[in-house]
């Protein structure tokens, strides 16, 4: 194990820009957009909504999905400082289940085999969150639709030396997160004070990347700075190749401690998530057309037939489509 830290290299900043999507929303969008694909994820979105969406029926109404899994987190705190209280998103899909992610929540939904799905206001207040896309393996592409979800109160946070962690996905600090992934990934909502240095391990192999919120930072070992609204992507660490070889999808993996990223925030302080995950390597490919994921274009014209037919995963999705309420 090493007996200091060393920290990768940055390779990209990117500062996202605003995008229509839904009705009425307008979303942040960093993966998705540039760069279209990090494997293992094909979108984040960092989505907002203005007060008073519900009545005008502003949201993502039902829409389908296939071979991929979504991680909803509504963040903490609204991070526009004339909002005062984040709001509350309802879902609900076409199995009947629904729910409320509120301030601080998050919901982990594998869409597997087929999910028609809605996420609307729960109220009337601005919406702040992220909405992450995470591929699946081929094997586990037509699995059957499973969901986490946990309360902010349910979630692990840690506070130590100017450091705030929230764990959402892995671990970090010694603690580890309670949602259980098929494709391995670090999820960790960061706040740094001023001038405060944190060193977050990974393996070497891994895909990582920061989306920041608020203040400003020096990443990586070549300090490049990060600002708000801006996606910083790392290069991979020494021995990825090797790592790579060797991996097994482990979602626990061994880490070595003295390798991984390195932040230190400006005396402005940092509010960001660091977002890493194990690129794929079961040889499929990545075949995306709107909600979809699949790993052919066989596949992805099955999946279309599927939703419009009722069928393989999607029985009784037109039926809740054309019911629907908000």
């Amino acid at each position: 194990m090493s007996t200091e830290f060393n920290s990768r290299k940055t390779s990209t900043v990117v500062t996202n820009r605003l995008t229509p999507e839904g009705v009425g929303v307008t979303v942040l969008r960093s993966i998705g957009q540039n760069p279209r694909y990090f494997s293992p994820f094909a979108l984040l979105d960092n989505f907002n909504l203005e007060a008073n969406s519900l009545s005008r029926r502003i949201g993502f109404h039902p829409h389908p999905h296939r071979g991929m899994s979504t991680l909803t987190y509504i963040l903490p705190e609204h991070p526009d400082p004339n909002v005062k209280e984040n709001g509350s998103v309802k879902h609900m899909d076409h199995k009947g289940n629904q729910g409320i992610i509120g301030p601080g929540d998050i919901q982990f939904m594998s869409a597997g085999k087929g999910i028609v799905h809605s996420e609307m206001p729960a109220d009337e207040k601005a919406i702040s969150g992220l909405q992450l896309w995470i591929n699946l393996r081929k094997e586990d592409k037509m699995m059957e639709p499973e969901y986490q979800e946990y309360t902010s109160e349910q979630l692990p946070v840690i506070e130590q030396d100017g450091i705030w962690a929230k764990i959402i996905m892995g671990s970090a600090l010694g603690n580890e997160a309670k949602v259980k992934t098929r494709t391995p990934v670090h999820y960790i909502h960061y706040k740094l004070k001023p001038n405060t240095t944190l060193n977050h391990p990974l393996p070497p192999h891994w895909n990582t990347f920061l989306y920041s919120f608020n203040g400003s930072a020096l990443v990586g070992n070549d300090r490049s700075l990060a600002k708000a609204k801006q996606t910083v992507f790392f290069e991979k660490g020494l021995g990825a190749a090797e790592a790579e070889a060797n991996s097994n999808n482990d979602p626990n993996p061994v880490i070595d401690q003295g390798y991984g990223v390195t932040i230190t925030s400006n005396s402005d302080g940092f509010d960001f998530v660091l977002i890493s995950g194990e690129p794929l390597t079961d040889g499929a490919k990545v075949i995306q057309h709107g909600p979809m994921i699949v790993d052919s274009q066989e596949a992805l014209e099955q999946a279309f037939d599927d939703f419009y037919n009722g069928a393989n995963g999607f029985e009784g999705a037109q039926e809740f489509s054309r019911k629907w309420k908000p």
